[in-house]
């Protein structure tokens, strides 16, 4: 309940210009949405400069208006900034991801990033878009069913339908499944 109160005073800061209030906000969720854009694009430096533009997005809003559900519409923003994404790419005609140069993925320690999170990535990816969000809300951001909802305008009980199938799949395209096989 604190985070909320805390937030709320945080918002009524930035709507009186209080720019330096909008960075307890950013350095609380930068890491999670920058994962769900990644996640969801497959693209470092596309995933930045989409989570940049959330952020920015965020503040030019919370300047003007209040959000009750700060984290919800945060991802809600992040979503919206991933469909236009793909709504640009197919306007110029690119068939997929794939055709764009990805180069080797690092980050902040100029590490190649955990490969862990891109066979994840390719996981997701080839589960049908319905089942990727509310599987990446929820297992991976934490949401709740309720939270999920409010950001994807479907009801809790469709959502945990759609996880539980979604979880099926990434556990096959995983090869988490494995020991059901040998029994």
């Amino acid at each position: 309940m604190f985070s909320s109160f805390h937030e709320k005073i945080l918002i009524q800061e930035i709507r009186k210009g209080n720019k330096s209030a909008f960075s307890f906000f950013y350095d609380k969720y930068v890491d999670s949405v920058y994962r769900f854009i990644f996640i969801r694009v497959g693209v470092e430096d596309v995933a930045r400069d989409l989570t940049s533009e959330c952020f920015l997005k965020i503040f030019e809003f919370l300047k003007k208006e209040e959000v009750e559900n700060f984290r919800a519409f945060i991802f809600k923003i992040a979503r919206r900034k991933i469909i236009d994404f793909y709504r640009e790419r197919s306007k110029k005609h690119t068939d997929s991801l794939d055709d764009v140069p990805e180069g080797e993925l690092k980050n902040d320690d100029d590490l190649p990033l955990n490969y862990d999170l891109k066979k994840l990535k390719e996981a997701v990816s080839q589960l049908k878009e319905e089942y990727q969000e509310p599987v990446l809300l929820h297992y991976f951001e934490g949401f709740s069913w309720k939270e999920i909802a409010d950001i994807l305008d479907v009801s809790p009980s469709t959502l945990r339908q759609r996880a539980h199938r979604g979880i099926k799949l990434l556990k096959k395209n995983l090869k988490l499944d494995s020991n059901k096989d040998n029994k």
